[in-house]
């Protein structure tokens, strides 16, 4: 009875949020479903790819029965698994996020600025994080270089969702006529570089030098007198 009422305070909430889901309703029904969940994703509020992350592994625990999780906030919530998406969710700009004692703690950190100011709490955090994730061994190295116990950093590498992105062979390429389609040289060698390189959340025009655009175009001069090249910079859906 308890969970047929729920499931119908649920579905008042949901109607409503659909047409205001920056209200605090929203965070209501986040909060009401996480305490059901097993496992707690805390992601960042900007529609970040922490936010996207978070959002394909709680519904792929989910789709296959592994354990029930869910998109919230830490809360309140005890004897649960709480994995932060990034720093970002552990230390905001209130501070450091101290969820309950009885809670096994997991953090994504994927890029470490040597500038950092959040890097001083590393030997706080990890008293109480449980593990902590990231994809690839040069960050794990830095990690453990400024604190962390060895035995609690892993290495998982990013995933690709294969619905979105596809591998072809060169038969398949070929019939496709995407060169043609795009109007890209058939004779050269094509390097595609489609991440988002520039400050903030807009057009980011402003190079993000952090991410070493200088260092690639150095690298494809260098390149370009010994292979004939053509470069292609813009979105991975267009290939």
């Amino acid at each position: 009875m308890l969970e047929f009422f729920l499931k119908m305070i649920l579905d008042f909430i949901t109607t409503i949020l659909k047409r205001c889901e920056k209200s605090y309703l929203f965070k209501l029904k986040r909060f009401l479903l996480g305490i059901k969940a097993e496992v707690i994703f805390v992601v960042e509020e900007d529609s970040w790819v922490i936010k996207w992350v978070g959002k394909y592994i709680t519904e792929e625990l989910r789709n296959f029965r592994l354990i029930n999780a869910e998109l919230t906030t830490p809360q309140i919530f005890k004897k649960k698994i709480i994995h932060f998406g990034s720093i970002n969710c552990l230390i905001t700009k209130d501070g450091l996020t101290n969820p309950h004692k009885s809670n096994k703690i997991v953090l994504s950190w994927f890029h470490i600025n040597p500038i950092d100011e959040r890097l001083k709490y590393i030997p706080i955090i990890n008293k109480y994080v449980d593990l902590i994730h990231t994809s690839c061994k040069i960050t794990a190295n830095q990690l453990i270089k400024y604190g962390f116990d060895e035995n609690k950093v892993i290495i998982i590498p990013l995933g690709v969702d294969l619905s979105h992105f596809k591998k072809y062979n060169d038969v398949t390429k070929n019939n496709l006529n995407l060169k043609e389609k795009y109007k890209i040289p058939k004779n050269k060698i094509i390097i595609g570089s489609f991440q988002k390189d520039g400050v903030g959340w807009g057009e980011g025009l402003e190079p993000k030098l952090i991410k070493g655009p200088d260092i690639l175009c150095k690298v494809l001069k260098k390149l370009s007198e010994e292979f004939d090249i053509h470069v292609l910079f813009g979105y991975s859906r267009f290939l």
